[in-house]
């Protein structure tokens, strides 16, 4: 059952002027979506790749400009999404002093911050006001798929400590891990069940939702600048919040994955 057609890649449709988009010389067509962000991650787990119930893929589908797919286990020499994510886990930011790195990893370890404490920490403030060229410089996001088990393996084969000179990890903020606690909010949780029930949020979920603190933290409108008036010089930006544009990703996956797999098989103790 594909689902390429139900899951397009994020529209942009309203004009805003291009000089305000932040960037660093790089295709300004990758900056219209998301100029919050550089670029997205995405490491998976080699069992990952071929899983009908893995929805992570979702995130390529979504941002094909921003988004990186690298294959845990595979060398740099032999993919090249490889080189690039070892590059930008070593490259250092612009920010203060330099001493931090603009890559961040989503992964809630014990020395993990909200993107509101990070931008907070760099800033001394919420940059809001400053969302340009030479005040802000996009986060590069790296994103880890797999069980548990295997993202934590993931985590501690490729991404060095950040006191060692590694990214900073990022977590949801509270407000995003309660949305995800509520029993009666099931559109992000994957088919495969977990007694912990924040743990039954997929990869895909978790980005989304970290999408929606960095919006919400710094909204796109922000990049726009109203001084211009040139229409020569204006690009387009999504027309909504991206984290809204690819809310129903999640379950169009889910219903797709039951009608390839069938319903869920009852053991014999449920049977009997």
């Amino acid at each position: 059952h594909c689902i390429c057609k139900d899951c397009p890649p994020v529209s942009v449709s309203v004009s805003v002027a291009s000089s305000s988009l932040s960037g660093s010389g790089g295709d300004t067509t990758t900056n219209k979506i998301l100029p919050q962000l550089g670029r997205i991650f995405l490491i998976l787990h080699h069992k990952e790749i071929a899983m009908k119930v893995d929805t992570a893929k979702l995130i390529l589908a979504a941002f094909p400009a921003k988004c990186r797919l690298v294959v845990a286990g595979i060398g740099p020499e032999y993919q090249a999404s490889m080189k690039e994510l070892n590059e930008a886990m070593t490259m250092q930011s612009n920010n203060k002093d330099g001493a931090n790195n603009n890559c961040l990893v989503l992964f809630p370890d014990e020395n993990a911050k909200s993107i509101q404490d990070i931008l907070v920490q760099d800033y001394g403030h919420l940059p809001q006001q400053h969302a340009s060229d030479d005040d802000y410089q996009p986060y590069d996001l790296i994103v880890l798929d797999g069980t548990w088990a295997q993202a934590r393996k993931i985590h501690t084969k490729y991404i060095a400590p950040t006191m060692e000179g590694g990214p900073r990890r990022v977590q949801l903020s509270e407000s995003a891990v309660e949305t995800l606690q509520e029993a009666n909010d099931q559109s992000g949780h994957q088919l495969r069940r977990h007694t912990v029930s924040w743990r039954q949020v997929g990869t895909y979920e978790a980005t989304r939702l970290f999408l929606k603190d960095l919006e919400q933290a710094l909204p796109t409108d922000l990049f726009s600048s109203s001084s211009s008036s040139s229409s020569s010089s204006k690009e387009s930006i999504p027309t909504e919040p991206v984290w809204k544009q690819i809310s129903k990703y999640q379950a169009i996956a889910n219903e797709a994955a039951r009608r390839e797999l069938g319903p869920p098989r009852e053991s014999q103790n449920q049977a009997s």
